[in-house]
């Protein structure tokens, strides 16, 4: 069982380096938000496959803790640019509104001026 746990331990250890190397690529813009969000995607994809192995294995609770744990991190930042994504969509649509309303009350104006 300690090999076992040991293997994890680097097993975990090179996914989390794995992950925040993807991130650090994102922030250095060596790739974009898109191509960073489906690397660490890839990642949890993994862990979570390897979580349902351990389940149906029978593997010890703490281990398969750690591993919603790892999944859980690797996913922290996809979540957050996500939410990042629906925020600027969001403000960009207000300013489409905002612009239509000035333009509709621009050709009632016009319109009420010619007629």
């Amino acid at each position: 069982m300690i090999h076992l746990l040991n293997t994890y331990e680097q097993l975990e250890k090179s996914i989390r380096a794995t992950s925040n190397g993807i991130i650090e690529k994102y922030q250095d813009n060596m790739i974009d938000t898109f191509q960073c969000m489906e690397q660490l995607h890839t990642c949890c994809t993994m862990v979570g496959t390897l979580i349902d192995n351990e389940r149906k294995s029978g593997s010890d609770k703490e281990l398969i803790i750690r591993l919603i744990k790892l999944r859980d991190d690797i996913s922290q930042p996809v979540m957050q640019m996500v939410y990042d994504q629906i925020q600027s969509l969001n403000t960009k649509k207000n300013k489409v509104k905002k612009e239509i309303y000035k333009l509709e009350v621009r050709k009632n104006l016009l319109s009420a001026a010619a007629g």
